[in-house]
């Protein structure tokens, strides 16, 4: 008996060691020999470290972005786009003898687009509703920062008309406060 507690005193003082020998990339998937110092690797190199990093704060990056008013909200683009054709005439040739074979007819498909369209104000208490609409939607930050140079514009032409229409101008109609 002496000889078994012997071998289990020994036992318990024994130490297993365990190290990863090789994983796969946390982006990528390849296979990884990890070495003895660098057992927290997690990607095979730096660009699946860069690109992980990239997609980790994406959304953080673009919503801050958007609180700053320096990215749009994510809502659809919208553009116009114009087709121009443009037809080269040689001179020299007759017409009846092109020196290609042409081109089959093409199909144009025409889709049709809503565009928003904003009634202009009818009477004065309109176009205060509609003036104290704009400001609360400028509040609010329905209008970005980034439209509040073109609302200002509006702004300006707006004055500019009531100087030019009102008997005595903005200096009158405001009571000698400018």
């Amino acid at each position: 008996m002496s000889e078994n507690s012997n071998e289990n005193a020994d036992a318990q003082h024994d130490r297993v060691i365990e190290r990863p020998v090789a994983r796969e990339c946390a982006w990528c998937g390849t296979a990884i020999e990890v070495k003895p110092r660098a057992q927290h690797q997690r990607y095979c190199g730096r660009s699946c470290r860069q690109r992980a990093y990239e997609v980790r704060t994406a959304a953080a990056r673009q919503e801050a972005d958007q609180a700053a008013g320096t990215a749009r909200p994510d809502e659809p683009v919208r553009e116009v786009v114009e087709r121009v054709t443009v037809r080269t005439v040689r001179r020299g040739r007759p017409a009846s003898t092109p020196p290609w074979p042409a081109p089959a007819p093409r199909r144009v498909v025409e889709v049709p687009v809503e565009v928003p369209v904003v009634a202009s104000p009818k009477s004065a208490r309109e176009a205060a509703d509609f003036m104290t609409l704009t400001a609360v939607a400028i509040s609010d930050g329905t209008i970005g920062v980034y439209d509040h140079k073109r609302v200002y514009q509006g702004v300006k032409r707006l004055l500019a008309a009531f100087d030019k229409a009102h008997p005595g101008g903005l200096e009158r109609l405001m009571g000698g406060q400018r």
